[in-house]
Formats: structure tokens, sequence, C-alpha cells
């Protein structure tokens, strides 16, 4: 027999009616009106983490990584400059590997590859894209993603879950109104965290845009719950 939606919860309620009339307190607990809710808060971007990369490869692997780290003394002189705090600067360690070039059938080693990441926060999203051209000018050859983010995040979440229980209980109200029963207690309920993704920025957007014409638009944070009610006697 197939039950629809409507069928469901009105075989949900008719049970939870039961075992509230019977006084079975083992059914009551897996039955009543269950709902969900979605809360979602909105803010303007205020803060960007710049994903910075520097790749040099050659055959001393001594030079390789000395070029490397000539280059990272640069990004970290320029976060300076920026006035980035050093919290907001992350410099990973730096790679090698070797460089394979093709020989007869195979392969043969001819070199080496250097690489560092950085990971630069920048709390101005004024200075962004004047930031990522001085670092491509001091010997950066990778920006790998620029991430938009609001430094409130928590406070965000919060409200959000919070209109994401008001919405599961009027919800819940709704449909024991419809259903002509009266709402009961909470009995159980569930908090979902829904990462939505955080905006990414590609490079070709902001060489496209004047920097006076720059609009991050808003980040979307949203929260999620499910709810059951019991149903209490009119």
């Amino acid at each position: 027999m197939n039950i629809g939606v409507s069928g469901r919860m009105a075989l949900r309620i008719a049970l939870a009616w039961i075992a509230l009339v019977l006084g079975t307190p083992a059914m009551a607990a897996d039955t009543g009106i269950e709902v969900g809710g979605t809360g979602v808060a909105t803010a303007a971007p205020d803060l960007a983490r710049v994903h910075l990369a520097v790749r040099r490869e050659g055959p001393d692997a001594v030079a390789v990584k000395e070029a490397v780290d000539e280059v990272a003394a640069k990004v970290i002189a320029l976060a300076r400059e920026f006035e980035v705090p050093a919290a907001d600067l992350t410099a990973a360690a730096v790679s090698l590997y070797p460089r394979y070039a093709p020989e007869g059938n195979g392969t043969v080693v001819d070199g080496v590859i250097a690489e560092r990441t950085f990971v630069v926060t920048l709390r101005d999203l004024d200075l962004l894209s004047r930031f990522v051209d001085t670092a491509l000018q001091r010997g950066i050859n990778g920006v790998q993603g620029i991430h938009l983010d609001v430094s409130t995040r928590a406070a965000l979440e919060s409200t959000a879950l919070e209109r994401a229980i008001d919405a599961a209980r009027a919800e819940a109200a709704r449909v024991a109104e419809r259903f002509g029963v009266a709402l009961g207690p909470l009995i159980a309920a569930t908090s979902l965290e829904q990462s939505a993704p955080r905006p990414f920025l590609r490079m070709e957007a902001m060489a496209a845009s004047a920097p006076d014409s720059f609009a991050p638009g808003e980040l979307e944070i949203r929260r999620s719950v499910t709810a059951r009610f019991a149903i209490a006697p009119r």
C-alpha cells in the first residue's frame, strides 16, 4: 500500500493520539509531530583568504630551494607592509621532489622541483587586488584561490540556528492546528550544519573589474533542525 507524505503524517499523529490515550510511553516516544526548519543569515564578506604558491625548478636542489626561500621572504615582507598580523599568515614548509624528463622508452631524473604555499588573510577587501598584484610582481607564480568570508561567522551561525528553531516550531504549530490537535512538549531535536560553499573569487573576475567596482556580494550561512513534538490532550 502506497501512503503519501500527508498520509504518513496523519498516521503518525493518529498513533501518537492512541498512545496518549492508552498511556503507552514506549509507543509515544516514536510518534508525534515531526518537522524540519531551516534558518538563513547573510552578511557581506569582510575578509579574504588568499592562497598563494611559488614554484621553482632546476638541476641543483640547493639553488632551487634558495630561489623559493627568496620569494618566501618577499611574501612575508609584503604581508608586513600590508599590516597583516602574524596569526593571519601561514607559510607551509618547502616541498622538494624530482623532476623527470623523457629518455628513450622511459624517463630519467634531470632536476628538482621546489614548491611552497602561503595563506594570507586580508581583513580589508579594498587591499585585495593590490596585494595579489604585488605578490605576483615579487615572484609568486600561482594564486590557488581567494576565499571570501566574514569575521562574524560564529554570530551568524547562531542567528541562523535560532531562525531554524523558530521555523520548526512554527511548522509544528501549523501542522497541529490543521489536524485539530494540540501541540505538546518537544520530544527530540537534531541540529544540522549546512556548510554552504564559501564564495570563491577567480583572478579573471578581479582582473576584469576596476578596483573601485569590485563587489563581493553576500555570504549566506544556513542551519537546519529536525524536531519531534508530542501531541497534547485538548
